[in-house]
């Protein structure tokens, strides 16, 4: 199981990961913007249910409400806003603004959308290194959220809305799921390998 997202292949690129059996986060910004100066910046989390707390790994409220929390912990109140766009028993859609820099931390704005699946929690957060974004931003941020989802790896062999998808299949390390692209990838490797070779000749 992986994230479908439509994203054009061509328009982002990553610019870090961190990635373990359990846990996975991985960030892309605009291929024309600078990773010291990026403006926009879209954000893929996995967390298995067996590293989360056992008060939350169960429930997306109880989830969603950490993640409020742990904010209200390292931003003071006064420079922090929080809302619920859309909320089901399946997903939420949240927003949080930093009005003004704290530390390293410039003033922004994100957008999310969290959901479990049967192995554990999933967040794509959209933002935007800017306090106000206008009504366009926001719309584009929730359309694209609004259409993400968990999809069967199946799906990703075809489409052209898989850039995110096709540099991170490697770092979504869900153990047996991803063995069947594991497989393919080496043999398409080889493949390469020996036209290589042929065409040295």
């Amino acid at each position: 199981i992986i994230v479908k997202t439509a994203i054009e292949k061509n328009d982002w690129r990553e610019i870090a990961r961190n990635v373990t059996k359990k846990r996975t986060l991985v960030e892309f910004i605009p291929c024309k913007q600078k990773e010291s100066k990026w403006k926009k910046k879209i954000s893929i989390e996995y967390m298995h249910k067996t590293v989360m707390n056992i008060n939350t790994r169960d429930s997306l409220k109880s989830m969603i409400q950490s993640i409020r929390n742990e904010l209200y912990k390292t931003f003071p109140a006064e420079f922090l806003t929080w809302k619920i766009i859309e909320s089901s028993d399946q997903e939420v859609i949240y927003e949080w603004t930093l009005s003004k820099k704290q530390d390293e931390y410039f003033p922004q704005t994100e957008i999310c959308k969290a959901f479990f699946t049967e192995n554990g929690f999933h967040r794509i957060g959209i933002t935007f290194k800017n306090p106000k974004i206008n009504s366009q931003q926001r719309s584009e941020a929730l359309t694209l959220l609004k259409d993400s989802r968990v999809a069967p790896m199946e799906e990703t062999r075809e489409g052209d809305h898989f850039s995110i998808l096709e540099k991170i299949r490697s770092s979504l390390d869900l153990e047996s799921q991803f063995s069947d692209w594991s497989v393919r990838k080496k043999s398409e490797d080889a493949k390469k390998q020996d036209l290589d070779k042929e065409n040295a000749k």
